[in-house]
C-alpha cells in the first residue's frame, strides 16, 4: 500500500470501532493495572514471598480450572454473538447464550467440587499449597462465568461491559480490603486473604451478568423462541484447547517454580508475571474490539478491510509496545522494591520479558486472526509448541536459576508460540501481518 493511501487509511479507521474500542480499553486497561499493581504490592508486603507464592500457585490452579470449566465458550462466544449479531439470527442467539451460561455454571461447579477434594488425595504440592487450593476452589465457578460473561459482551461490542466488571471492580475490591488491613496493621493469613479474593470475585461476577441481562435486553427482541443447541460444543473445543493453553503460557511457570523451587521463588516470580502483560497493553486494549471486528469482516467477506486493518493495528501496537517495554526497563529498580526488597533481585530478568514481548507485537495479532477465521486448529498447534517450548526450557533453568529462568523459559515459548502461528497466518490466510510485513506495504511500487 503506498504510504499517501496509508494515510488515508488511518485517518478513515481511526474513527471506526476499533479506535473507539481501543481507546475505552486502553484507559481501562491502564486503571486495572494500576488496580493489580496495587493489590500486587499490599499482598507482597502483607504475606512477604513465601505467603505470596502460596497464594500465587493455589490462584493459578484454581484460574486454570476455571478456564477448562467455560469449554471454551467464553472466546466462541466472542465469534458466534458478534456472527448471529450481523445476520439478525435473535433465536439462535438467545439459544446460544443460555446454552453457554448453563453448560458453564453446571461444568464449574463439578470442577470446584473436584479441585477441592483433590488437594485430600494428592502429595504433588507441599502441605501449605494443596490447603489454599482447597480454600480457594469456591472461585472456580465465579471466574468461569466471568470469563464467560467477558466473551458475550465483547462479541455485543460492549468493551466497558466486558472488561469493568473483573479488570476494575473485582481488584479495586481486593486492593481496599488489602489497603485497610496494611493501614491497620491488621495480620492477614492465607485463609483470610483467599476469603477476600471471594467475596470481590462475586461482586465482579454478579456486576458482569447484570451488565450483560441490560446489554441482552437492548439488542435483542424479546419474545422470541430459544433455538436447541447446534454443534456449538464441538465447535468450542478448539477454543478450549486455545484459551487453556494460552493461559498455562503464562502460569505454568509459577506452577513449576513452586513445584520445583517452592514457595519463595514462586513469590519472587509474581512481580515478573504482572509486568510480562502490560508490555503488551496496547496489544490488548486493540484485540477487545478487533477480535469481534475480524469475525464480523470475515463473514462478510471483506478480506481488504481486514488486511487493512490488521496492518494498522500491528504498526500502533509494535510501537506502543517499544515505548511501554522502555519504559518499564527504565523504572524496573523502582517498580520492583514497591514489592519488598527480596524482589530487586530478578531485575535482569525483565530483559528477557521485554524482548519476547515486542517480538510478539512485532508478529502482529496471529492469534487473534486464526481464532476469528475459523483456523483454531492452527492457533491450538502453536501454543502447544510453544507451552512445550517454555516447559523444557523450564525444567533445565528453573532448578538452578530460580524465578530468572523461569523468565527465561516464559520468553522461549513466547518467540515459538508467535513463530508457528505467523507461519500459520500467512499459509492459512495469505498475508502477512507482522511488523515487516506492513512496512514492506509502506514501499511505494515502481512500475
Amino acid at each position: 500500500m503506498p504510504f499517501p493511501v496509508y494515510v488515508k487509511t488511518i485517518a478513515a479507521l481511526r474513527k471506526g470501532p476499533i479506535a473507539r474500542g481501543a481507546l475505552f480499553s486502553i484507559v481501562i486497561r491502564v486503571a486495572a493495572l494500576a488496580l493489580g499493581f496495587v493489590q500486587a504490592i499490599l499482598t507482597a508486603r502483607l504475606l512477604g514471598p513465601e505467603g505470596y507464592g502460596v497464594v500465587a500457585v493455589a490462584l493459578s490452579v484454581v484460574t486454570i480450572a476455571a478456564t477448562v470449566a467455560t469449554l471454551g465458550l467464553g472466546p466462541l462466544a466472542v465469534r458466534e454473538v458478534a456472527r448471529l449479531t450481523v445476520r439478525s439470527d435473535w433465536g439462535t442467539l438467545r439459544g446460544f447464550l443460555r446454552f453457554s451460561t448453563l453448560s458453564v455454571l453446571g461444568v464449574s461447579c463439578v470442577t470446584a467440587a473436584v479441585i477441592a477434594a483433590l488437594p485430600l488425595t494428592t502429595e504433588l504440592f507441599d502441605p501449605a499449597f494443596r490447603t489454599a487450593i482447597a480454600l480457594a476452589a469456591p472461585l472456580i465457578p465465579l471466574l468461569a462465568l466471568l470469563f464467560l460473561f467477558r466473551g458475550l459482551c465483547q462479541g455485543f461490542g460492549r468493551v466497558v461491559s466486558a472488561q469493568a466488571p473483573g479488570d476494575l471492580l473485582r481488584p479495586a475490591i481486593m486492593a481496599t480490603a488489602l489497603g485497610f488491613l496494611l493501614a491497620t496493621a491488621s495480620m492477614v493469613s492465607t485463609p483470610g486473604y483467599i476469603t477476600i479474593a471471594i467475596g470481590a470475585t462475586l461482586a465482579g461476577t454478579l456486576a458482569a451478568g447484570l451488565s450483560l441481562q441490560r446489554i441482552v435486553s437492548m439488542v435483542v427482541p424479546e419474545h422470541l423462541p430459544h433455538m436447541a443447541p447446534r454443534d456449538w460444543g464441538l465447535a468450542s473445543a478448539p477454543f478450549l484447547g486455545t484459551a487453556v493453553l494460552g493461559l498455562l503460557l503464562g502460569e505454568v511457570n509459577t506452577l513449576m517454580l513452586g513445584w520445583l523451587a517452592g514457595p519463595g521463588e514462586a513469590g519472587l516470580f509474581q512481580p515478573l508475571a504482572r509486568l510480562a502483560p502490560v508490555m503488551l497493553i496496547g496489544l490488548q486494549a486493540v484485540g477487545m474490539r478487533y477480535t469481534s471486528r475480524i469475525s464480523e469482516l470475515w463473514e462478510k467477506g471483506d478480506f481488504g478491510l481486514l488486511k487493512r486493518v490488521t496492518r494498522l493495528v500491528t504498526v500502533t501496537t509494535t510501537l506502543f509496545a517499544a515505548a511501554t517495554c522502555a519504559a518499564i526497563l527504565a523504572f524496573a529498580p523502582w517498580i520492583l522494591a514497591a514489592f519488598g526488597k527480596e524482589f530487586t533481585a530478578n531485575i535482569s530478568a525483565l530483559g528477557w520479558l521485554a524482548a519476547a514481548q515486542m517480538f510478539t507485537a512485532a508478529c502482529g495479532p496471529v492469534g487473534m486472526l486464526l481464532t476469528m477465521s475459523g483456523y483454531t486448529g492452527k492457533a491450538l498447534l502453536g501454543q502447544l509448541l510453544g507451552l512445550a517450548a517454555n516447559l523444557a526450557l523450564g525444567m533445565w533453568l528453573i532448578p538452578e536459576h530460580g524465578a530468572h529462568g523461569a523468565a527465561q523459559a516464559m520468553a522461549g515459548g513466547v518467540v515459538v508460540w508467535n513463530l508457528v502461528m505467523l507461519w500459520s497466518v500467512r499459509r492459512s490466510l495469505g498475508f502477512d501481518p507482522s511488523l515487516l510485513g506492513a512496512l514492506v506495504r509502506l514501499i511505494p511500487r515502481r512500475h
